[in-house]
């Protein structure tokens, strides 16, 4: 199957385990083919006076979606690829931001929705338009073209053995590019056999030890959160067939990266990467016993990328990254030469790099700057707290406070839990790091890659 500027799924298969449809190659290009030439007669491509044809596409995690996605690359149109859980507002948000010509929402019908007004340019080579899963705003548009997901997938191939990864087991979402590019298209480039797992969820999860085993899957990648439901709520595979695991490069609680290694009995890899960057530049082996706030990310080195520090923050060259922000991007748009990530990181005596914090996420304490992830790093080893996000508070008077929020464990009284929590916090953090504001919540309000809502956060304090 050959997407337009040469992205191809080559031999590459996909099943989907809750309806148990199998797709070889031989098939998936057969319905790639259909799906095209159905939209070359009813699409009226071409015809539109400000660019290519504007699709919003719901990701859903099926052998439709990547059919709709290839064959909309075949005819130049341009896919905004979108979650499938917003709630009304955030797709009618969305939707009057993106105008589409069309819909694809895997409702049956693919309605011609048509724009009033000009609208933002877009590059004539673009392969689709992924949105950012910040913390706080409305979600930034970024542009990928054909070239740099190329230069992505090439770079994934020869730094990450195919041979480890025949079978592939995806549990991500696929609306953004840790699960789409660096486990979806880049296994089916590689001429993998992708498994699409049912949406994971605490109904879900109990399974993922049982679909490696049943599917001889060699290969998972993962964020924090989703690795986290996997150790704890998830049997261990015990067929041996898993070849390497990869863990998205973000905070994790203290003691997860070993119960990882331990729970796949294999290698696992920390992957460093933005939406920006067309995913992963770096993937280093993580050692069996570690603290997660010393794994680094690497050099950059096995995926042609390269890195430095400016004033701390984490600047990213590389052949893969995004040609820039749609609404902001214009013909006369110079190429991004480096992406300044909002990553802090330090950089190691071996040239390697290791992640201390964001950027935005830094609270100003009495003019000491403090990172939230370190102190979540620390609340999460707590034997008494099941998830946490801390957050900066501003009082009235424009003094920034440390407000943590926390999910305790089954069975813990909030009353005599925050006596332990504090003194456990003495133990192991300075007293400039100890939060001074306490929510008890049922559920941590978190973005879809795993991330913190600090929006959300931050309204717990107002209500």
């Amino acid at each position: 199957m050959r997407m337009a500027k040469g992205l191809s799924a080559q031999s590459g298969s996909i099943f989907e385990i809750a309806t148990g449809l199998d797709c070889d190659s031989h098939r998936l290009n057969a319905l790639v083919a259909a799906r095209t030439d159905f939209f070359r007669k009813t699409m009226m491509l071409g015809e539109r006076g400000d660019g290519a044809l504007r699709v919003a596409l719901f990701a859903t995690s099926t052998i439709s979606f990547f059919v709709d996605l290839f064959a909309l690359q075949n005819v130049r149109a341009v896919p905004f690829i979108l979650s499938s859980d917003l709630v009304l507002a955030e797709r009618a948000r969305l939707l009057e931001a993106i105008a589409p010509d069309w819909l694809i929402d895997g409702s049956g019908n693919e309605p011609l929705v048509g724009a009033g007004g000009p609208r933002a340019p877009i590059p004539i080579d673009t392969a689709m338009m992924l949105f950012t899963s910040g913390s706080t705003a409305f979600p930034k548009t970024v542009i990928h073209r054909f070239e740099n997901l190329l230069a992505r997938l090439r770079a994934g191939d020869r730094a990450i053995p195919p041979n480890e990864r025949r079978v592939t087991l995806s549990v991500l979402p696929l609306h953004f590019a840790h699960g789409l590019i660096s486990v979806g298209l880049q296994t089916l480039f590689s001429g993998g056999r992708l498994v699409l797992a049912p949406k994971l969820s605490l109904e879900s999860a109990p399974e993922i030890g049982n679909w490696i085993d049943k599917f001889d899957v060699e290969y998972v990648s993962g964020t924090p959160s989703s690795w986290d439901l996997a150790v704890r709520m998830s049997h261990p595979p015990v067929k041996g067939t898993l070849r390497r695991a990869h863990i998205a490069s973000a905070h994790a609680r203290r003691g997860l990266l070993p119960e990882i290694i331990s729970w796949t009995g294999t290698h696992l890899y920390n992957s460093y990467g933005s939406t920006e960057t067309a995913s992963w530049v770096s993937c280093l082996e993580v050692p069996s016993s570690v603290d997660p706030a010393d794994v680094s990310i690497g050099t950059g080195e096995s995926f042609g990328s390269e890195f430095k520090l400016n004033s701390g923050e984490l600047l990213i060259r590389s052949p893969a990254l995004f040609a820039g922000y749609w609404g902001e991007w214009t013909p006369e748009t110079k190429p991004i030469e480096w992406y300044a990530t909002g990553d802090l990181a330090k950089e190691n005596i071996d040239g390697s790099y290791t992640l201390v914090g964001r950027l935005g996420r830094v609270i100003n304490r009495a003019g000491l700057k403090i990172s939230p992830e370190q102190i979540e790093l620390v609340l999460g080893a707590s034997p008494l707290i099941a998830d946490a996000a801390v957050a900066g508070i501003t009082s009235d008077l424009g003094v920034e406070r440390i407000g943590a929020a926390i999910v305790l464990r089954v069975g813990i009284v909030d009353a005599e839990a925050m006596p332990q929590i504090k003194r456990y916090l003495e133990e192991n953090l300075s007293p400039s790091h100890i939060p001074t504001d306490w929510k008890f919540v049922s559920k941590i309000p978190r973005r879809p890659n795993g991330k913190p809502d600090l929006q959300e956060i931050g309204l717990l304090w107002k209500a």
